[in-house]
C-alpha cells in the first residue's frame, strides 16, 4: 500500500509542477499582451 501511495504522489507531483508552469506561461503571455497594448 506504501509503494502504490508514493507512485501517486510523485505523479500529483510531477502534474501539479507542470500546471504551475503553465500557469506563469499563461500570466507571461497576458502580461506581454497588456503591455503590448498599453504602447
Amino acid at each position: 500500500m506504501r509503494t502504490v501511495n508514493h507512485k501517486i504522489s510523485r505523479k500529483l507531483m510531477i502534474f501539479y509542477i507542470f500546471y504551475l508552469w503553465e500557469i506563469e506561461k499563461y500570466i507571461r503571455k497576458s502580461k506581454d499582451e497588456a503591455f503590448a497594448c498599453r504602447i
